[in-house]
């Protein structure tokens, strides 16, 4: 992942789920990403992690998304929005 720079510049994260054909995209703050980026490599090394609530922005409002990693086929940190 790239180097955090600014946790409130917002950033697009795709998240391909099992057994969906495409992939889900989701506008985060860069701090959010990185926790659930951290959250992610925890869960892939075998910890207890499985899952958690990330703060997802919306254009006109914000918005909890809560994720089971066990569902997740991958995480893909988007571009600068």
């Amino acid at each position: 992942m790239e180097n955090i720079s600014d946790p409130l510049e917002v950033l697009l994260l795709r998240i391909r789920f099992a057994g969906s054909p495409g992939s889900e995209t989701f506008r985060m703050g860069r701090g959010e990403i990185a926790r659930l980026h951290k959250d992610w490599k925890a869960f892939l090394g075998g910890s207890n992690v499985s899952g958690g609530d990330y703060m997802s922005q919306d254009t006109e409002h914000n918005i909890i998304i809560s994720l089971n990693f066990d569902q997740i086929c991958y995480i893909e940190p988007g571009k600068l929005y």
